[in-house]
C-alpha cells in the first residue's frame, strides 16, 4: 500500500527525486527547494507528507527506490549497500531479502551492543545484564 501512494505522490508532483543525490523534494510545500525528511533515531530519513487529510511518513530511501524501478519486490527490503543510512543516491541502494539484509548487518557489525540479551537468564528464563564479578 505505501508503495501505492509513494508512487501516486510522484505521479503528481507532491514529490520528486534527485536520483544521483538521493535527496527528496516537495514542489508544493513552503520550501520547495530545500530536500524534506528528518533523521530518525536510528538514523534514517523519515518525510512527512499530508495525503487526504493524514500525514503519512515514507523512509527516503525507498522514496527514491520507488521513483526508479516502481515498487519493491515481494518479500524484499530496501538495503544500504556501504551501511550509511542517509546517503539515499540510487547507486547505494539494493532491494534484497529481509534475510540477506539481516545477515549484511550482522557481518557490518550493525547489531554490535543493540538490546541486553547477552545469553544468560535469570531464574524465570528472562535475559538479563551478566552479573557483575
Amino acid at each position: 500500500m505505501s508503495d501505492q501512494e509513494i508512487v501516486e505522490l510522484l505521479a503528481t508532483g507532491r514529490l520528486r527525486v534527485e536520483l544521483d543525490t538521493g535527496h527528496v523534494f516537495a514542489p508544493k510545500s513552503n520550501t520547495p527547494d530545500k530536500p524534506c525528511g528528518a533523521v530518525t533515531s536510528k538514523g534514517y530519513l523519515r518525510v512527512c507528507v499530508n495525503v487526504h487529510g493524514r500525514q503519512r511518513h515514507f523512509m527516503a530511501h525507498r522514496i527514491v527506490w520507488v521513483a526508479a524501478n516502481g515498487p519493491v519486490p515481494g518479500g524484499h527490503t530496501v538495503d544500504h549497500i556501504n551501511t550509511l543510512k542517509a546517503d539515499n543516491r540510487l547507486c547505494n541502494l539494493e532491494a534484497v531479502t529481509a534475510r540477506e539484509n539481516t545477515r549484511r548487518a550482522t557481518v557490518n557489525g550493525l547489531y554490535a551492543h543493540l538490546g541486553r540479551r547477552d545469553g544468560i537468564r535469570d531464574a524465570r528464563g528472562r535475559f538479563g545484564k551478566k552479573r557483575a564479578g
